[in-house]
């Protein structure tokens, strides 16, 4: 898949990937967590598009601001809990993610994990589907001290990798994302499947390219 200019993106030594909906279909386990919450607190479900729009963000951070009246660490207890009997039989990887992934390493692109989850289920993720040793960098919630889309989050996974910013590219399927790149000067590949596209995009604002499959990403770099 090129992109809008029908151009291929080159000099690209390193790959940066979004964890949830990008790499890891996580998307109802989230959701039902989510919706855990909700009946906990406000006795109902709460809307899944307000939900899916929390994508990206730190869950501290948007259970706090949505339940300001609630502890907030008996909240994400909440919020865990409903996950930790369901993690490993729900999430899985998109189609064709694995063989990307061992492709673009086995062409010689360094490759990162840059994400808002927690370490602990980052990691047991990548273990569970074999892909752990593919990454050079793994950055998550826990080694930021700003997140998402404060550039700090690719600046630190830049830094491990010893690649230039603009040697790099940010694969990723949220706003969230898409700040994340820009802000630290890093080109953006948007996902198209995703449950958060269409709302990938800030307003006003283009990736470099769009992909719809897996595959298509080992297509849009020169060598």
């Amino acid at each position: 898949m090129k992109n809008e200019e029908g151009r291929v993106l080159g000099g690209v030594d390193a790959v940066l990937f979004d964890f949830d909906g990008t790499l890891m279909d996580t998307t109802d386990i989230i959701i039902g967590s989510w919706q855990t919450v909700y009946r906990e607190v406000t006795g109902r479900e709460g809307d899944v598009e307000e939900i899916l729009g929390t994508f990206g963000e730190i869950l501290r951070d948007s259970l706090a601001n949505r339940f300001p009246e609630r502890d907030t660490d008996e909240l994400v207890d909440i919020y865990k809990s409903w996950q930790l009997d369901r993690f490993e039989k729900e999430v899985k990887l998109f189609p064709g993610t694995k063989q990307m992934l061992q492709q673009l390493a086995a062409d010689g692109y360094k490759l990162a994990i840059v994400t808002s989850r927690i370490k602990e289920t980052s990691l047991k993720a990548l273990r569970m589907f074999g892909i752990d040793d593919l990454f050079d960098s793994v950055i998550t919630a826990n080694d930021c001290t700003k997140h998402k889309p404060d550039p700090e989050p690719v600046e630190l996974a830049l830094a491990e990798l010893g690649v230039s910013a603009e040697r790099a590219v940010m694969v990723g399927d949220t706003v969230h994302d898409m700040g994340c790149a820009r802000n630290a000067g890093v080109r953006y590949v948007m996902v198209g499947w995703s449950s958060t596209v269409p709302g990938g995009r800030p307003e006003g604002e283009q990736p470099d390219a769009v992909i719809e499959e897996a595959g298509d990403l080992t297509d849009i770099f020169s060598h």
